[in-house]
């Protein structure tokens, strides 16, 4: 992520100029100088996230892993997998005593597959390659985990959307217009008790991310900006979006979509989430959701700060298509 500050006639600066770019490679260079030095950012090929079977674990399986400024990102669909660990806690079923992500069947990895395989035929279908993020697979689980999200900015500036799975063991429907998805979407993993997705404060301030920090927009550069290259390869990339993903990110926006078993067995697409916005942003408190650890509260409270350039408020509501249920699945922002 590269900061650009205006600096106006009479030389002063005003925080209110400040101009958000993407360049590629988008993660600066490491320096043995710099003592605060983060690891590249990485994200997994799709296909072998696929043939590996299971959710892969970093460091044992770095091999997998792709330094985000080697990814053609002209032509590839970058996936932030954002989930609730289903093993994370001493009590959680199938717990074993070291933290896993998924059931001790995989569930939640074949909603991730189905989910993101339909995303990406659907909503990038000019994209030759399709790369993921998450946690358990890209950040050093033996080292700093919270840590390395000292970077969670420039990950999801990376990203064209998030996407979240929701392992469901009851048969439920969504009612036949939908007026808050976040209310309205009855899976329990997603929506209650402390350890659903809803929740959880990492989860939490992963969605406030995704909603807040912005795409790169044409209007932003001009056009005689040494970034100018870049403005005009992202808006290329717009083309190589349809649907929702398409509609979203003309309006600047990263779409946030959410597969569970719900829609794996009505064989529906991923719904699209309204962004956690507004008074998303109080109900739905990062620094007041559930934690495992609960130092990490403190990390979340310093991201939240980073964010604080890119707040903006926005309308809420929705409007959107139906399916051949008549329940909204493809949800827009009235703005």
């Amino acid at each position: 992520m590269t900061f650009l500050l205006v600096k106006r006639s009479d030389g002063s600066i005003n925080r209110g100029d400040l101009i958000f770019a993407i360049t590629n490679p988008i993660v600066p260079p490491n320096t043995s100088n710099n003592v605060d030095s983060l690891p590249p950012i990485r994200f997994i090929n799709f296909n072998k996230f696929k043939d590996h079977g299971s959710f892969p674990r970093y460091p044992e399986q770095k091999d997998l892993t792709t330094n985000l400024e080697n990814i053609l990102r002209e032509k590839s669909f970058l996936v932030f997998i954002s989930h609730c660990w289903l093993r994370g806690w001493d009590g959680a079923e199938g717990y074993d005593g070291r933290p896993h992500p998924d059931t001790a069947d995989g569930v939640k990895f074949q909603l991730c597959v189905k989910g993101i395989e339909r995303a990406f035929k659907n909503l990038a279908p000019a994209m030759t390659e399709c790369f993921v993020w998450l946690d358990f697979g890209c950040i050093d689980q033996n080292g700093n985990p919270a840590g390395e999200l000292k970077q969670l900015d420039q990950i999801v500036a990376s990203s064209d959307c998030i996407f979240t799975p929701i392992h469901d063991t009851e048969v439920w429907e969504l009612p036949r217009v939908v007026k808050d998805m976040y209310a309205e979407y009855k899976a329990k993993l997603w929506l209650n008790g402390p350890h659903a997705y809803i929740n959880r404060g990492w989860c939490r301030v992963e969605m406030m991310y995704a909603a807040t920090i912005p795409l790169l927009h044409g209007d932003q550069i001009d056009e005689n900006s040494s970034y100018n290259k870049s403005v005009l390869a992202e808006k290329q990339r717009l083309l190589n979006f349809a649907a929702g993903l398409h509609f979203h990110a003309s309006n600047g926006r990263r779409p946030h979509l959410l597969f569970g078993t719900n829609e794996l067995r009505r064989n529906t697409d991923p719904i699209i989430l309204p962004p956690l916005q507004n008074s998303y942003f109080t109900h739905y408190n990062p620094l007041e959701g559930s934690l495992s650890v609960e130092s990490d509260r403190q990390h979340i409270a310093t991201l939240i700060e980073k964010l604080e350039p890119y707040i903006k408020k926005q309308q809420e509501g929705y409007k959107g298509q139906t399916n051949s249920h008549g329940t909204i699945v493809l949800l827009h922002i009235v703005s």
